[in-house]
């Protein structure tokens, strides 16, 4: 006659519960690690720009191709040419300087006439007959307040819209500066240099597309990108509601 076997029911529960209490530990985690990366401010994302920070600063960078070439108006070139801001007919000679290049990009809000072109605009016709020869892109600001633009300007890129709408997840604004009208219809694209702050105050990113009103305005990096290439659009793929990797990409340049 065989031995009846050991009753093993009070371990066998004990070992789901444990089970049970140790899955719900785990999920409770996930959930204050998804809170806490939702958090702007919060541990994850603070140590996430710092690890970011620490590798911008410390790490050896490969040196980029001699393909760049920046005029910088710095002390030595106020000392030499005199106090800003100069006469537009100078800055019409630097473009005239760079033409050869593939695009030139001008991030100086110009916004206005020239203040010192003596009343008559010769400084700004000299400045957009320069534009109107080379390849220039030139930038604008967005605003928060103030009305929206009712209007695309003549100068406006067409954004080529595919897949959902992308403007709930695009920064919004209400209007623009753009450049003086004289310059802006000469230029070869306008793009945006607003760039949103994060919270610790450190710009570490730069939107590619930002939503004026209805209008989709590229940034400034992105015009540069798209008038180097000499496309005369931009795609913007929005996100589909089962999207694979590749339909995460915004403001693919044709």
């Amino acid at each position: 006659m065989r031995a009846p076997r050991p009753y093993l029911a009070p371990a066998s529960a004990s070992w789901r519960g444990a089970t049970r209490t140790r899955v719900t530990a785990v999920l409770l985690g996930l959930t204050v690690i998804l809170i806490a990366d939702a958090t702007a401010i919060g541990p994850l994302p603070t140590v996430r720009n710092w690890v970011f920070d620490a590798y911008e600063r410390d790490w050896q960078h490969l040196p980029p191709a001699p393909r760049t070439l920046i005029i910088d108006i710095d002390s030595e070139s106020i000392h030499h040419i005199g106090q800003w801001p100069w006469p537009r007919d100078q800055l019409a000679r630097l473009v005239e300087i760079a033409a050869a290049a593939r695009v030139i990009g001008i991030d100086l809000l110009l916004t206005e006439a020239d203040r010192l072109g003596g009343g008559n605009d010769e400084t700004d016709a000299l400045f957009a007959a320069s534009l109107r020869r080379a390849p220039v892109v030139l930038a604008a600001a967005a605003q928060p307040e103030g009305e929206s633009s009712p209007q695309p300007i003549l100068a406006a890129t067409p954004v080529l819209e595919v897949g959902d709408d992308p403007r709930t997840t695009l920064p919004h604004y209400r209007s623009v500066a753009w450049p003086y009208a004289a310059l802006a219809t000469e230029a070869g694209g306008i793009g945006l240099i607003t760039v949103p702050p994060e919270a610790d105050g450190i710009m570490r990113r730069m939107p590619t597309v930002a939503s004026i009103g209805s209008l989709l305005i590229p940034s400034f990096a992105v015009e540069v990108v798209r008038v180097a290439s000499r496309a005369d659009r931009i795609a913007l793929r929005g996100a589909k509601r089962r999207p694979r990797a590749r339909d995460w990409r915004q403001g693919d340049p044709y």
